[in-house]
């Protein structure tokens, strides 16, 4: 029998769900009502996490492409339930203007928005050919669109004008469509390593759900792995990092601004922090930020 050595007890067998069998009716039953569409599917393994934290999993996954960590809070105190987070995500989708960039399994296309349309019309229309089978036993995100919409996507729906500098250049709309993330359960002490499972019409049932298990089985692979290094490099300190890109401010100010007072809850000499990437600084790091993030919540006492 086979079982997974890092995540569960050596008696324990490696089991996903749904099976495969019921995947396949559940397949089948969707094609029924939607014969021209692609059929997604959540397939997950579901392991003990009372080791393991969203963070330190975050730092085996922050240098992979588009990496992300959702966290929740509840009534601006409270941790919320569930954590996401995930890497390489199957589809990008980006818009500068009326161009909109979507990369898919590697490959590329443009589209130019319609006159009388905004982004999210493309993103409808694309959205619009996947039929998603929902699951019990899970969060109610398991994948999609994480990202942003930007404040000039509002030139799309009111007449603002067009005498601003674009001094950013940065996307109007930026979306990684997450289809394989890791959901801690902060209750319940459990991670699930979730993969969702594209069928394409007339494509093969069996294939599409041995991609899922093995994306699923090469997520928690990675987590079990040992952590990457976070520390971020010292500006021009010579040796192996004298090459990374620095972080340096695109806004000229003549005073540094004063720092905000700390919180009176977090007591004397506590070390706050933020832990999101500030649209004024160029080529940040994503494992700076997990750094950053740690020492924040270490400071908060969570």
């Amino acid at each position: 029998m086979e079982t997974d050595p890092v995540l569960a007890p050596e008696s324990a067998p490696i089991t996903h769900t749904p099976d495969r069998e019921t995947f396949r009716k559940l397949v089948e039953s969707a094609r029924e009502s939607s014969a021209d569409k692609t059929v997604a599917v959540p397939v997950w393994r579901d392991t003990l996490a009372d080791m393991e934290t969203p963070v330190s999993a975050f730092r085996r996954l922050a240098h992979r492409p588009n990496a992300f960590l959702l966290e929740s809070v509840e009534g601006g105190e409270q941790l919320g339930r569930y954590s996401f987070l995930g890497a390489d995500p199957r589809t990008t989708f980006r818009s500068k203007g009326r161009a909109v960039l979507i990369t898919e399994n590697g490959a590329t296309r443009t589209e130019t928005i319609p006159n009388d349309a905004d982004p999210l019309y493309v993103l409808e229309r694309y959205l619009s050919g996947i039929h998603y089978v929902a699951l019990p036993d899970l969060p109610r995100f398991v994948g999609g669109a994480v990202g942003y919409i930007g404040y000039d996507w509002v030139r799309f729906l009111e007449p603002v004008g067009d005498d601003t500098e674009d001094d950013l250049s940065v996307d109007d709309v930026h979306l990684l469509f997450a289809d394989t993330l890791a959901i801690f359960d902060h209750v319940r002490h459990r991670l699930k390593a979730l993969a969702n499972a594209f069928v394409e019409p007339h494509a093969s049932i069996d294939a599409a759900y041995n991609d899922a298990t093995a994306r699923a089985d090469g997520l928690l692979a990675v987590l079990s792995s040992p952590a990457v290094a976070v520390s971020a490099p010292a500006p021009n300190s010579g040796g192996a990092g004298a090459d990374a890109a620095e972080v340096s401010s695109t806004v000229e100010r003549d005073d540094p601004p004063a720092s905000p007072p700390a919180p009176p809850e977090l007591g004397a000499g506590a070390l706050t922090a933020t832990a999101g990437l500030d649209s004024t600084a160029s080529n940040p790091s994503a494992r700076a930020v997990a750094s950053l993030y740690a020492a924040s919540m270490l400071a908060c006492g969570s």
